[in-house]
């Protein structure tokens, strides 16, 4: 039988120990994913061996790039409404998590811990991918979608593995039209937004060893924003203004969704994000659209500057 995708399961688990196999794991809900073992060749340039290529002479380091794409979903029965899989890749992106009675947060941490990701197709052998760090992490939405997410990652190695956990049956979508999104003291009504971090990491090898080191930032975090408006009023011109002006302005977007005695809701915060670009093009004879580009000023260590938080909070 083909291997077959419409039912491939994916779960993802942190690890106490780079490269040492988490024991608990969260199902992750998947659209796609690109991981890729890369098995390096040591290949010899010698002229005199008689042949018209080079030649293998012996294998070399071994990791795994890739990334995986999926949908953003409340767990209903969890009782701070996690994340589905999500969360963990929050974690594993930013490295700092905590926790309060009816939410939970995730933040800015120097230090940044690694993960297993287990996959099976629907027919096919189980993939185990240990020592998974993230290096970018985006959160996007556009009208009339879900909201999704996508991970680029870099794994240490690869073998086979238990069969995944299933997605639970109490999640609920995460939807544009969920969003509020205020931008200083304004409620402002994007079309389509994207959020990055980019951590930066760096991959190298050590003597004795077809594995990579455990990788690490290797430059600065970089957290960028964009947003697209469908038009242009007052309150856009507002915003040209505030980037004009290099202002700061505290940026919050939310998605909430109501369940049964619950509200369950996302909230991404970035403290003083200066718009450092905006195209405000005219290509037809009808409303003009505005794209804003910018970061945050500065992001320390901590919930301060930069967060990203869920919550379950009765409605009743």
């Amino acid at each position: 039988m083909a291997r077959l995708g419409f039912d491939t399961l994916c779960d993802i688990g942190v690890e106490s120990t780079y490269g040492l196999e988490a024991v608990s794991y969260d199902a992750i809900p998947i659209l796609s994913e690109s991981l890729t073992p890369e098995l390096d060749q040591v290949r010899a340039e010698i002229l005199n061996r008689g042949k018209l290529t080079t030649q293998y002479d012996t294998s070399g380091l071994r990791r795994v790039t890739g990334s995986i794409e999926g949908l953003l979903y409340f767990d209903t029965a969890d009782d701070k409404g996690k994340l589905a899989g999500l969360g963990t890749l929050l974690l594993l992106a930013l490295g700092g998590e905590a926790s309060d009675t009816n939410e939970h947060t995730y933040y800015p941490a120097k230090a940044l811990p690694s993960g297993t990701l287990r996959l099976k197709p629907k027919s096919g052998s189980i993939a185990k991918f240990l020592g998974v760090k993230v290096n970018t992490l985006t959160i996007s939405g556009e009208k009339g979608a879900e909201l999704r997410y996508s991970a680029e990652v870099i794994g240490r190695e690869h073998e086979s593995g238990d069969t995944p956990t299933t997605l639970p049956t109490t999640l609920v979508p995460i939807t544009f039209m969920d969003l509020a999104v205020s931008i200083h003291t304004s409620n402002v009504q994007p079309d389509s937004f994207e959020l990055t971090i980019n951590n930066n990491l760096i991959t190298d090898m050590y003597a004795n060893s077809d594995k990579i080191l455990e990788p690490e930032r290797n430059g600065w975090l970089e957290v960028s924003l964009r947003m697209h408006f469908p038009r242009i009023t007052s309150v856009e011109e507002t915003l040209i203004d505030y980037a004009e002006n290099h202002s700061p302005v505290n940026v919050t977007i939310t998605a909430s969704r109501i369940g049964v005695g619950y509200t369950y809701s996302l909230e991404i915060f970035l403290k003083d994000v200066i718009f450092h670009a905006y195209t405000d093009h005219v290509g037809s004879p009808g409303v003009v659209p505005l794209e804003l580009t910018g970061a945050p000023s500065a992001i320390a260590e901590g919930q301060t500057e930069f967060y990203i938080k869920y919550s379950k909070v009765s409605s009743t």
